[in-house]
């Protein structure tokens, strides 16, 4: 988008709210280019269970040192504000990779609801360190 990290991540705030095949080949750019967070920012809204695999490699390719939360964030509303993902390899990813127990809780329901969840979760989310993901699975 631009070489000033606080100019494109603006851009990608802005063009977000646009469902065009325009915005959605700029995400995909992006992901080429490693600017993760902007790209899946921009894909939020229009990412689909078919570009799911291209989301993840380039979220694989990231240094596992660096935080992730805002890509995490993105992909939580690719769950909740997009409405076309309906297979689980983007939950997955959340309840794996997210440190945070408000993204896992969130892809948890997500898959609980769409009834997608594979039992090892269910199980292993029983015993999770966070309290509302226990209840949440255990209802």
């Amino acid at each position: 988008f631009h070489e000033n990290d606080e100019v494109s991540f603006h851009a990608g705030q802005l063009f977000s709210h646009y469902v065009n095949p325009e915005v959605k080949a700029a995400g995909f750019a992006l992901l080429e280019s490693g600017d993760v967070a902007v790209a899946t920012d921009l894909l939020r809204l229009i990412a689909t269970d078919e570009d799911a695999g291209r989301i993840l490699s380039a979220l694989a390719r990231k240094p596992e040192e660096e935080d992730n939360h805002c890509e995490i964030g993105n992909l939580v509303q690719m769950l909740e504000d997009g409405g076309l993902i309906q297979e689980a390899a983007i939950p997955l990813y959340i309840y794996e990779y997210s440190p945070c127990m408000h993204c896992r809780e969130r892809a948890v329901k997500f898959m609980m609801e769409k009834g997608i969840c594979p039992q090892w979760l269910l199980d292993e989310a029983a015993h999770d360190g966070s309290e509302h993901i226990r209840n949440l699975v255990s209802a």
